[in-house]
């Protein structure tokens, strides 16, 4: 009986020998990564108009596939694309500024409605509507230099519904989002 349980103990420590040589594989492998950032992202601010009436709005559930946090050096502007869910619904976010720094952006063209472009943009999309930016002040108010770290800001101003052409106000916007480039 004694050598029969040496063997049976001398048999786990070969397996599991075997098994954590096998799982150190020279190859490097991506890391599984859980596909929601909670909660170390968020955005939220309230809107008014069209269909709204002090509507706040907090986005939840970030998926980390196809989110893009960080700056972009072929355009000169620091990308913010990010996905979640608000209400039940997908929810969108997009900004785009020139900097890669703290800073005051102002997205406005008089009392022209602004037109965005690829290093000037705040988009946003609730319950499949997507509103487009008519103007907006975009403040940074910290952005750290890897990732992994925070690019954090607010920002306020009027977009276009784009569902029934109406204006929205929105105000006391609010994001923290980690770095993933």
């Amino acid at each position: 009986m004694k050598n029969s349980n040496t063997s049976y103990f001398f048999l786990f420590v070969l397996y599991v020998i075997a098994n954590l040589m096998l799982s150190c594989s020279a190859e490097t492998e991506e890391p599984i990564v859980d596909p929601l950032i909670e909660p170390v992202n968020k955005i939220s601010f309230i809107v008014n108009g069209s269909t709204f009436t002090s509507q706040v709005v907090n986005y939840t559930d970030f998926f980390q596939e196809g989110a893009t946090v960080g700056y972009n050096p072929s355009i000169g502007a620091t990308t913010i694309t990010i996905a979640g869910v608000w209400n039940n619904q997908p929810a969108s976010f997009a900004a785009n500024f020139p900097s890669n720094n703290t800073g005051l952006f102002e997205f406005r063209n008089g009392n022209e409605d602004f037109f965005p472009t690829e290093t000037e943009d705040i988009f946003f999309q609730l319950n499949s509507v997507p509103f487009l930016i008519k103007g907006a002040t975009l403040q940074i108010t910290e952005y750290q230099d890897s990732i992994g770290g925070y690019i954090k800001g607010n920002f306020f101003g009027t977009w276009d519904d784009l569902s029934n052409n109406q204006t929205v106000t929105v105000n006391s916007g609010v994001f923290e989002l980690l770095r993933t480039k």
